[in-house]
């Protein structure tokens, strides 16, 4: 036991001590002016091309919104028609079954006109 107190106490001696690290490399070398140059027209080069994405991508956005509203109305009108297909099928259906009972009738009518009288008729008197 004595033996695992003093490993211990070893290693956390040794974890006080900082390492011995290698040397911090050197630092890089100062860019020239040809670098500094050619790195600034680049990064004008890129900013142009995001201004222009990004011209690109508002006028995308416009035209998206403008499609969203054609859309809306679109399935506004889509959505009258059904209902006013709706309601001339059903006015279509009252008018078939009122056209049906009218038939009917004008049937009953007419066997009733045609049928023969179960009333007496009466025939004039001819003098001898």
């Amino acid at each position: 036991m004595h033996q695992a107190l003093c490993a211990v106490a070893v290693v956390a001696a040794l974890a006080g001590v900082p390492a011995t690290a290698a040397a911090d490399p050197a630092p890089p070398p100062n860019p020239g002016n040809s670098q500094l140059d050619a790195a600034s027209a680049d990064a004008r080069n890129q900013a142009k091309t995001v201004d222009g994405l990004t011209v690109k991508l508002t006028d995308a956005q416009a035209q998206l919104d403008q499609l969203r509203q054609q859309l809306e109305l679109t399935m506004e009108l889509a959505n009258k028609t059904r209902v006013d297909l709706t309601s001339a099928q059903e006015a279509a259906n009252l008018t078939d079954a009122a056209h049906a009972d009218a038939q009917k009738t004008r049937r009953r009518r007419s066997v009733r006109q045609t049928a023969p009288s179960r009333t007496p008729t009466c025939r004039p008197l001819v003098s001898p």
